[in-house]
This record gives C-alpha cells, sequence and structure tokens, in this order.
C-alpha cells in the first residue's frame, strides 16, 4: 500500500524562484534513511539483501580550518563522511584522506544555473573525469509538507560518450531521493548498491516520505513487503528453452540467471511483458536460479534444472 500522506507535489514553476534563499543541506538534526538493496543475488536468502542506512548530521569537526561535519554512513563498515558546506558559494563539499592525499571533492553546487557544467572525479587526488553534469533546468518544488526547495534536473555524459542524457536531478537541502551522494558517485565510489531514499527528516520531523514503501525503516523481516515472491517456471526441467511467467502487477526491466554458487550467467532486459522464453541450451546441465526485477527494488526469483 502506498503512503498518500506525504508526497511530491506537482512541481509548481519552470522557472526558478528569483531571490529565494538558498537551503542548507548539512545541518544538525538533518537525517536521511536509506534502502539499500545487495544487487549480489542470492536467491536462497533473499532477506539478506535489504536493510535501510540512518544517516545523521552529526558534531562538527575543524580541519585545516575548514569546518567539516560528520555524518554517520552505517554500510559495513561504520564509517563516517566528513563534509563541509559553503553556503554563501552554496556548494557541498566531501573530504577525502587515502593514502595521505587529502582533498575536497565538489559534490553539489547548487549556484548553477542552466547550462552551466561541473565534472565528477575518480576517487583519488589527482583521478580522471568520470562524468561531466549538466543543467539543463531548476524548478521550485514543494515536497512533504510543505518544504518549499528547488529541484536541479540536469543530463550527465561519462567521459567516454559523446552525448550527454537525462541522469539522478539535485534537491537543494536534501542531496538527493538516493541519500547524501548524488546519484552518479555511487558507481565512481565502487558501491555497485542500489540505494533509494526512504525518508528525510528535520529534527525528527518528516519532511519527505518515499511514496512507494511505508517505512522509513525496511530490512530484511518485511522483504515480502518490498516485494520478494516466487516466480512461476513453465517448464521444468529445462532442455532449450525456460518458460517463465511473469507476474502481472509490476512492469519488469530485465532479468538474471546465475548458478548455485552465485555466479551470474545471463543478464539481460525485458522487452515484452508476456511470458519470458531465454535460450538455455548453451548451459550446463544443473540447477540455477533466476530473478526478474522491476528497476525500483522489487524483484520475483525462480529456480529450475537444464537436463
Amino acid at each position: 500500500m502506498k503512503t498518500k500522506f506525504i508526497a511530491i507535489i506537482v512541481l509548481i514553476s519552470t522557472n526558478l524562484l528569483l531571490g529565494q534563499s538558498y537551503i542548507p543541506m548539512i545541518v544538525k538534526g538533518n537525517q536521511w534513511n536509506v534502502l539499500y538493496i545487495d544487487n549480489s543475488f542470492s536467491p536462497e536468502h533473499p532477506k539478506k539483501t535489504w536493510n535501510t542506512v540512518e544517516s545523521n548530521v552529526g558534531a562538527k569537526v575543524l580541519l585545516d580550518s575548514v569546518t567539516y561535519y560528520k555524518i554517520r554512513v552505517d554500510s559495513g563498515n561504520n564509517s563516517d563522511l566528513l563534509i563541509s558546506e559553503d553556503t554563501i558559494d552554496k556548494k557541498v563539499f566531501l573530504r577525502h584522506d587515502v593514502g595521505g592525499d587529502v582533498w575536497d571533492e565538489l559534490l553539489y553546487d547548487f549556484s548553477m544555473k542552466p547550462n552551466d557544467t561541473m565534472v565528477y572525479y575518480s576517487n583519488q587526488k589527482n583521478g580522471d573525469i568520470h562524468y561531466v553534469i549538466r543543467v539543463d533546468s531548476i524548478r521550485d518544488i514543494s515536497i512533504g509538507s510543505g518544504f518549499k526547495t528547488r529541484e536541479f534536473y540536469n543530463s550527465c555524459r561519462p567521459i567516454w560518450e559523446p552525448e550527454f542524457h537525462p541522469c539522478g536531478n539535485w534537491i537543494e537541502g536534501i542531496g538527493t531521493f538516493y541519500g547524501i551522494n548524488p546519484k552518479q558517485k555511487i558507481g565512481i565510489d565502487g558501491d555497485y548498491l542500489i540505494k533509494t531514499l526512504l525518508c528525510f527528516k528535520k529534527n525528527d520531523e518528516l519532511f519527505y516520505m518515499n511514496p512507494d514503501y511505508d517505512s522509513c525503516d525496511e530490512n530484511s523481516n518485511s522483504v515480502d513487503e518490498i516485494g520478494y515472491k516466487k516466480l512461476k517456471i513453465l517448464n521444468n526441467p529445462v532442455d532449450n528453452y525456460l518458460s517463465v511467467e511473469l507476474p502481472e502487477e509490476e512492469f519488469w526491466t530485465d532479468y538474471l540467471i546465475t548458478s548455485i554458487s552465485g555466479k551470474v550467467i545471463l543478464l539481460n532486459n525485458i522487452k515484452s511483458q508476456n511470458n519470458l522464453n531465454i535460450n538455455v541450451s548453451k548451459l550446463q546441465s544443473g540447477l540455477y536460479f533466476i530473478r526478474v526485477n522491476n528497476g525500483k527494488g522489487r524483484f520475483s526469483i525462480g529456480k529450475f534444472i537444464v537436463n
């Protein structure tokens, strides 16, 4: 059941509100609840692939005459991010300290205007450019219980591609609907988890809740609510073609087949929402798993035997 109480309201305007005061993002009391979805695929233990990480703006730290805030990100190593924010220039920086190299990386530049560009680098001091970000437009929005802010509609171009394409948007005062880091940074940092912002709070007051979920703390105990279901295999054992019946209540985007050890054997997009027919004639005899995904965290799993 989707949340109706708090949702994103229709965009108010296509123009930037002139003279609007900047809304800081790194403020004591701000909290992000982010759903982490592990794409490594363990079909026999799907509940292990879901958890919610709560990040809070913590204590101030003064380093090299710059004021940073500690932000706890409990993603396996309980590490603290050190983030600074220049509220005059409207920029947010992430401090890196790797192998003796220390530098501040620009994460957000909310002073940018349409057609302005910036770059994201690989995770090293003198790293290569990975993405060029272009601001296409800036619009005033209202989310949650009257929280008025601005949304930056961006396009990005990986350095190895010639064309820009739409990519993750920025939300002034929040960051993104993926958490603190911009969406484009997830792959650069070597973190291939799917991340989705469940809730954003200010001093325990709920300002935003993801309309696709009913809780700010989705975890392994609620995986069935998120959408784990058994996939119906139409022919089992399989000789040449695997036939799968797709559940009708979702729009499925892709599938993957793994061996019993978890190794990915096949990965492809789903072009038809009818039954899947997959050529498995080249697979060795044995037990395999198939998972279909809807691109929003919900999935369905089945297992089959190849003769």
